[in-house]
């Protein structure tokens, strides 16, 4: 569970709240629960916040990969498991893989890929497989989420994810 923190000015009211749904400190501080949301394509700190979970597990936010006319949601992603630590040692990058179509007319090959699937590993850094005008599916697009740390993770960068294609390179942009 995530918790809101609200501050009362004078007495509080606690209309519509469930006794279950908040505590209140002697401070006149309330901590008002509320479940964590799945990742969806408005999430903020997709791939770069962290939570923990009820069980004391925690996951690095998911988010939304879109190429094209694909588009995936990527779910949360556990990193320390509350009783082993640690999933993966120090130094170990999660990578994001994209995969995707390019496009070709009359054999040039143009700008423009569509994402046919995204998946995460746990690898050192692949070079990408770009379209060609005689080879378009099954290529890949590669993205740098992360590294893990003795002690956690390090996210790379915040925001969703969008891979686009102009001829001989791909182009990474993070919303």
């Amino acid at each position: 569970m995530l918790y809101d923190t609200v501050k009362f000015q004078s007495n509080p009211s606690f209309t519509g709240l469930t006794a279950t749904s908040y505590t209140q400190d002697g401070s006149g501080t309330a901590y008002v629960e509320r479940d964590r949301r799945a990742a969806t394509a408005a999430t903020s700190g997709a791939f770069f916040s962290t939570y923990v979970d009820d069980a004391g597990d925690t996951y690095l936010v998911g988010g939304q990969v879109s190429g094209g006319t694909g588009n995936f949601i990527e779910p949360d992603i556990k990193i320390i498991d509350h009783s082993t630590g640690v999933l993966h040692t120090a130094g170990t990058n999660m990578i994001l893989g994209v995969t995707g179509t390019g496009y070709a007319v009359d054999g040039v090959l143009l700008a423009g890929f569509t994402a046919t699937a995204s998946s995460i590993a746990y690898v050192a850094i692949p070079a990408n497989t770009v379209p060609t005008a005689t080879s378009l599916s099954g290529k890949r697009c590669y993205i740098n989420l992360g590294v893990f740390t003795e002690t956690g993770f390090q996210p790379s960068l915040a925001g969703n994810i969008g891979v686009s294609f102009c001829p001989s390179t791909y182009t990474v942009i993070r919303f």
